[in-house]
């Protein structure tokens, strides 16, 4: 399965016009995410309908869409399911209310244009993951350059932000675009070769904290220490049981530090652990604090399941949000919150908007790409690729991580930029593994 000479993809010719495009659009796409409304929508549906032209030749063409090592096929499938299941319970929860809402559709539509994307990126048998230390430290860098010449300041006056994007969703994803630059720092930090790559990277780390403090923002941050265990923990290449204790030392240590140097997290952690304790669970209703509305809004969300578990409330769930169970715990503030901007969870909306299949459906397109990116070092059967792979799975686990950090305070998945960002990013890392995997004969410098 090896070959001796590997070409690099991105210097191979593709065969097609439309393997080109959607090669670039791969490549380019994180430039103008935050910074120009509709460019990552768009380029999400460009690509969707170009891997739908690519996989349509390749099958009038007989040739295979599924890898033909059993493990490795049985792996996209699982793949290509978590990116369809979404879909699936948005249509299963409205026939089950006898209802029909097109809006509902919209982005789980987004992110099985990514399921389409990844097998389209098999066709052609070209890793597009190695743009991806030059993209993203180069779309931090527009970010900010956006900020500080034309901050968005009259939506969210107390919270500077960038055109469209919401000041929470800003800081979870300058967040992950910083840590996706500190994978590659971390990589070879004192090569010569990629001082240029490197210092890029760096002043893209430096940006995105810059604009996530900017926002003054909390959401995505517990991300970081997570990332740095896993940085730490498949660095060092070392047995777990080494690696592991002195991984958490550092990462606790580098917690205690930045804790001890700032009076700002004081605060807020002070202030968490205090609403936390004086939450009251019985007798009262509960109140309208940082961590008290977002107690309240998981106690509602529950409420509503257990009343509708399999067809859950689609839109109709405010309608719910006057029940006594409810209004016995939550106050009008925490009610009406609920009804303009949802659940501030991802779980949370999907188990009420679409019911159990909904949670289910989100758990897995978190935990199922997870889980293949962890098993990548047991596919691998070469050296070289098992150097390739690793890099792809740490940028990887490093998407999924922040997404999932991020889902756990806020929506991501309403909003049609955040969705189509994903589905582009991770059907790209994804398809780039399958690729390494299946295609060695092509791949070499095009992986990260």
């Amino acid at each position: 399965m090896i070959a001796a000479n590997r070409a690099g993809a991105i210097g191979l010719r593709p065969k097609s016009l439309l393997q080109w495009a959607l090669l670039t659009i791969l490549l380019l796409f994180p430039l103008l995410t935050f910074s120009l409304k509709g460019w990552v929508n768009a380029l999400n549906l460009l690509a969707g309908l170009l891997a739908m032209i690519i996989l349509g030749w390749a099958w009038i063409e007989r040739r295979p869409l599924l890898p033909n090592a059993p493990r490795l096929r049985r792996w996209v499938v699982a793949l290509l399911l978590v990116f369809t299941l979404p879909l699936l319970s948005v249509l299963v929860s409205q026939a089950l209310r006898g209802e029909w809402s097109a809006p509902a559709y919209d982005a789980p539509a987004r992110l099985l244009l990514g399921g389409l994307i990844l097998l389209a990126v098999m066709q052609m048998q070209r890793s597009t993951a190695a743009a991806l230390p030059v993209s993203i430290p180069l779309m931090q860098l527009i970010t900010l350059a956006l900020l500080l010449l034309a901050p968005n300041t009259e939506t969210w006056p107390e919270r500077p932000t960038v055109g469209h994007v919401d000041p929470l969703m800003l800081s979870a994803m300058s967040l992950l675009g910083s840590l996706l630059c500190l994978v590659q720092l971390t990589r070879q930090p004192f090569d010569r070769a990629k001082l240029l790559l490197n210092l890029l990277n760096l002043l893209g780390l430096a940006a995105g904290l810059y604009i996530a403090l900017a926002t003054q923002s909390r959401t995505g941050w517990l991300a970081v220490p997570l990332v740095l265990l896993l940085l730490l923990l498949l660095r060092t290449r070392r047995p777990l049981r080494q690696a592991l204790p002195l991984a958490l030392f550092l990462v606790m240590a580098a917690g205690m530090a930045a804790y001890l140097s700032s009076t700002i997290l004081q605060e807020r952690f002070t202030q968490a652990v205090e609403e936390f304790h004086s939450y009251p669970w019985q007798g009262e209703v509960a109140p309208d604090t940082s961590i008290g509305l977002r107690l309240t809004f998981w106690r509602i969300a529950l409420q509503l399941l257990q009343e509708r578990p399999l067809s859950g409330w689609g839109s109709s769930y405010p309608a719910g949000l006057e029940s006594v169970t409810i209004t016995a715990f939550a106050s009008p503030y925490a009610r009406e919150l609920v009804a303009d901007s949802k659940f501030h969870s991802e779980l949370g909306t999907r188990l009420v908007k679409s019911g159990l299949g909904g949670g289910i459906a989100i758990l897995l397109l978190f935990f199922v790409p997870f889980a293949f990116l962890l098993h990548l070092p047991r596919l691998a059967d070469s050296q070289l690729c098992a150097e390739q792979l690793h890099e792809i799975r740490l940028l990887g686990v490093t998407v999924l991580l922040c997404f999932l950090v991020t889902s756990l305070s806020t929506e991501v998945f309403n909003l049609k930029y955040v969705t189509s960002f994903f589905a582009l990013l991770m059907s790209s890392l994804l398809g780039s593994a399958i690729v390494v995997l299946h295609y060695p004969a092509t791949e070499s410098r095009d992986a990260p």
